[in-house]
């Protein structure tokens, strides 16, 4: 069954199958989830959308704007503005999401069945247990949005001569190219992967051609680049990468600059463990150890292996750098903070790993593997954990950030210890290897999925209860729906919104662009509690306000979160 294989046609229909299946048991869970649980990023993302779509980039009237970003994410959020109601809002939300997810998914067994070659059964099961993607489909972030086109650009990468060669193919590659950079910044870090490769392609194709296909891959993402940032939203946060780089030698901090190397090879590793943790810690060691045989069968100049090992390598070291970037310029190169992860860029580099893991087990490393082979597997193995060891040694700590894929991880827990459990296992499993060649597959799949079934498990769990938690201060929607007119103007207070949010995981500047959302069309405004302020006011959102107040009454409560109607 390891091996059995499918006609092209019944591939698909199994790959669409697995997709809807989980596509199916998404919606079930949401009955659950009754909004996003991050309230950071993802509204902000869902707010912009109201006025992306109708042309209005500067958004002077968003008085919450976070950072200027791309319109792309937020323009294929706008279909939410064609509903009304917080609960119907979030089920349009929602299902883009899962529209997405089922994309990258269909997308990514596609790309493997064309890297193998071979078009085997097992694949979409496997890969439908991967957590990321399935956690993800409940945020609204243009990760979602990123896997797709990732994967897209893998099945692509799969036949890297067709692409170049064919106009179709060319022009295909081209457009998700400059699509996924304007997208996120920190896609263009498959770039100069991409770059990388087509300068062995020189030696087949005349340089003239080459030359200009290569200044289009580059030229266009980055037209686009300039367009966006630097026309259509200038001022976004893109210069804060460079600002970090500065940093790191001007000492401007007072950290000497072996300081802030020791606290980038620090950020580094933990990245990076998370990146093999993550993906079920064996597809790391597997691409690692498919290098191996590639330099010792003498294959380096198999194109489609070499290229899509490149291409994840080069990836993955490129985002791997924007997390470092960012955080250096987030904690300001904190020698302190060295433990920290951020997901949301080391998430797209996982799932290269899983994807290329998984080409790597069906389609290049043959079966069974040679005693010899299994020790140097093993040796790789090892070499991961004790990477972790390390890691964890420099207190890294499974924090969500942005709501990433560590979620899965059990949060604020330093060592999980179902993690624990699985390294253990591992090592054992590797073991197991050398004595039974023929079922190092079968050891290894088993292995992966069992890992993201648990992680799956634990990351749903955290994800629902944190999406109840955010719910708290929200449950006046159904009041405000309900009760307060579309043309109401409701005042939220801007004294208390860097405060602590109570009984909610963010600050009330969080609840209030939740609010921002849920009571569109009426209007929101956040200003100081003055009575000029009241005088534009209908009503007024925030936190208990002294009572018998002549200017206002209460009309609706939950704890301390209180909607009062402005005395007319």
């Amino acid at each position: 069954m390891l091996q059995y294989e499918l006609n092209k046609k019944n591939y698909l229909r199994i790959t669409l199958l697995v997709g809807v299946i989980l596509i199916l048991i998404k919606f079930v869970l949401l009955q659950h989830i009754p909004m996003s649980g991050l309230i950071a990023d993802d509204y902000d993302y869902v707010n912009k959308a109201r006025f992306f779509s109708r042309g209005d980039f500067l958004m002077k009237s968003y008085p919450l704007v976070n950072i200027k970003t791309s319109p792309i994410y937020p323009l294929f959020l706008s279909p939410w503005t064609l509903v009304d109601g917080f609960t119907a809002r979030h089920l349009v939300l929602f299902s883009i999401n899962f529209m997405f997810s089922l994309l990258g998914f269909v997308f990514s067994s596609l790309a493997i069945a064309k890297m193998t070659d071979r078009r085997i059964l097992l694949v979409p099961f496997v890969l439908s247990l991967f957590a990321i993607p399935f956690i993800f489909s409940f945020y609204f972030m243009t990760e979602n949005l990123l896997f797709f086109l990732l994967a897209v650009i893998f099945w692509l990468m799969a036949d890297f001569e067709l692409t170049l060669r064919s106009k179709k193919h060319f022009s295909a590659f081209v457009v998700m190219l400059t699509f996924i950079t304007t997208t996120r910044i920190p896609a263009f870090s498959i770039l100069p992967a991409i770059l990388l490769i087509c300068l062995f392609y020189f030696r087949y194709t005349p340089w003239k051609q080459l030359t200009a296909k290569m200044l289009i891959l580059a030229g266009m993402p980055l037209l686009f680049y300039f367009l966006i940032h630097k026309v259509l939203l200038p001022g976004s946060r893109n210069q804060m990468y460079f600002d970090a780089i500065k940093q790191i030698f001007h000492h401007d901090e007072g950290y000497s600059l072996l300081t802030n190397l020791g606290t980038i090879v620090s950020l580094f590793v933990n990245q990076l463990t998370y990146q093999i943790t993550a993906s079920g810690f064996w597809m790391f060691p597997l691409a690692l150890f498919s290098i191996w045989l590639l330099i010792k069968r003498d294959h380096l100049q198999n194109p489609k292996w070499r290229n899509i090992l490149i291409f994840t390598f080069v990836s993955v070291l490129f985002f791997t750098g924007f997390c470092i970037i960012h955080l250096l310029y987030k904690f300001n190169l904190d020698p302190e903070k060295r433990w920290f992860i951020y997901g949301r860029y080391n998430d797209p580099a996982t799932y290269l790993w899983v994807l290329l893991g998984i080409s790597l087990l069906f389609g290049f490393i043959t079966d069974p593997i040679k005693e010899k082979n299994a020790w140097i597997l093993i040796a790789i193995f090892i070499l991961a954990c004790l990477l972790w060891l390390i890691s964890n040694h420099w207190h890294i700590k499974y924090v969500p950030v942005n709501q990433s894929g560590l979620s899965l991880f059990k949060p604020g827990k330093k060592i999980p210890f179902f993690i624990q459990i699985f390294l253990l296992t591992g090592v054992l499993a590797t073991i197991f290897t050398v004595y039974r060649p023929q079922l190092w597959k079968w050891t290894l799949l088993t292995y992966f999925s069992l890992f993201q079934l648990a992680t799956l498990i634990s990351g749903m769990d955290y994800v629902i209860s944190r999406s109840k938690m955010a719910m708290f201060p929200q449950e006046v929607n159904t009041y405000i729906e309900r009760e307060v007119p579309t043309n109401a103007t409701i005042l939220c207070n801007k004294n208390i919104s860097l405060e602590s949010a109570p009984s909610s995981a963010k600050s009330m500047r969080h609840v209030y662009r939740v609010l921002f959302f849920a009571a569109h069309p009426r209007t929101v405004i956040i200003e100081p509690f003055t009575d000029a302020a009241l005088h534009h006011a209908d009503y007024i959102f925030s936190l208990k306000l002294p009572e018998n107040s002549a200017a206002y009454r209460e009309v609706w409560s939950k704890g301390p979160y209180t909607l009062y109607k402005v005395r007319q």
